[in-house]
């Protein structure tokens, strides 16, 4: 399908799920988005994107600009909700998009109306065989997974559990993805947004319902269904989300081991620093009985010299017993004779000592 008239601007803000504001041309304008999803990974201040100016052509229309396409990284994606059934019926009719197991169609109709629900495509072959086949745009891609919803649908699930049925009462019934990008590796159900949608779907494959999925060529002006794309409808393991999470894990506990290592560290540190500062206060405070022992013993001695003259000769007396015994070791090792001798002079001594006490 082909758009005119369009315009590159850039997204600013979203007020509400029907208008944005961008810069165009250096003027904040008002444009419509032509998408109610969420697409809060699309639509963020700054994103270069692309609107349809209908100048000349408003008719019923309030806003001038519609929104059509945005700048993720370096890819390019349609936003248009009413373009993937757009290309679909371009696609069945050009014969680009065949309906496994159809022949040629010979009968074509939108919005059909099947039980309680109006299935986008209701289709009939040149050998009567009838099919019906609900769209799903899909806007929403994490590292070249697309995912669908990007919101909870309850009118997805109750469109899947239409097709069941109609699949029983003889019907072929097909769900298509149109993811409105190129780059997809695989399409799956958005299992963290809504759960129920992704167990609708596996329960619909299992009963027949086929399930396909196509990317497109996207320009800005343009949108075409272009290559087939894998279907994920089983539970999928997201590896790259689980490393993620491991990676956060590892790094959150190393984050908290870091912080009880610090946290033990300075608890250390302030043991150490109590422990030097009672130290220093321990040395002062001999340091400062001494002092006073000295000067007390100083004072004493200072007002009586015989006191005085008795420190003197004790002292001198003591430094002779040490020496004395240092001599003695050394005569000892060498001759026990004279070492006895010497032995007994020092308790005589030591006797005469003991008698000046008298």
């Amino acid at each position: 399908m082909q758009y005119q008239n369009i315009r590159k601007a850039i997204f600013l803000e979203r007020p509400n799920r029907f208008i944005a504001h961008v810069e165009l041309g250096g003027s904040v304008v008002k444009v419509h988005v032509k998408n109610t999803g969420r697409c809060r990974e699309l639509l963020v201040p700054g994103a270069v994107v692309y609107v349809e100016d209908f100048e000349g052509r408003m008719g019923n229309r309030k806003l001038q600009y519609s929104l059509i396409a945005v700048e993720k990284q370096n890819i390019l994606i349609n936003m248009d909700s009413q373009a993937p059934n757009k290309v679909t019926a371009e696609a069945l009719q050009n014969g680009h998009l065949k309906f496994p197991g159809m022949d040629e169609l010979v009968e074509l109709r939108g919005e059909y109306t099947y039980g309680d629900s109006r299935i986008d495509f209701y289709g009939k072959d040149c050998c009567g065989k009838e099919f019906l086949l609900e769209v799903k745009g899909v806007t929403l891609e994490e590292n070249g997974v697309a995912r669908f919803p990007d919101a909870p649908t309850q009118r997805g699930v109750k469109h899947v559990e239409e097709l069941i049925r109609a699949h029983e009462a003889g019907f072929e019934a097909g769900i298509l993805f149109v993811i409105q990008m190129k780059g997809a590796r695989r399409v799956e159900p958005n299992w963290r947004t809504h759960e129920a949608f992704g167990e609708a779907l596996q329960k619909a494959q299992a009963a027949g319902v086929k399930v396909l999925a196509y990317d497109c060529r996207v320009e800005p002006d343009l949108l075409e269904l272009d290559e087939p794309v894998d279907v994920a409808v089983e539970t999928v393991v997201d590896q790259d989300a689980i490393a993620k999470a491991q990676k956060e894990a590892r790094a959150q506990a190393v984050a908290e081991m870091q912080a009880e290592l610090d946290r033990a560290k300075e608890a250390r540190d302030k043991a150490d620093d109590k422990r030097r500062q009672a130290e220093a206060s321990v040395e002062t405070l001999k340091r400062s009985l001494e002092e006073r022992a000295k000067t007390e013993k100083k004072a004493v001695l200072g007002a009586d010299k015989d006191l005085a003259q008795f420190e003197l000769l004790f002292q001198q007396a003591q430094e002779t017993a040490n020496k004395m015994h240092g001599i003695l070791l050394k005569v000892r090792s060498r001759d026990e004779d004279a070492a006895g001798r010497l032995v007994k002079a020092l308790q005589a001594l030591a006797e005469a000592v003991g008698r000046c006490a008298e």
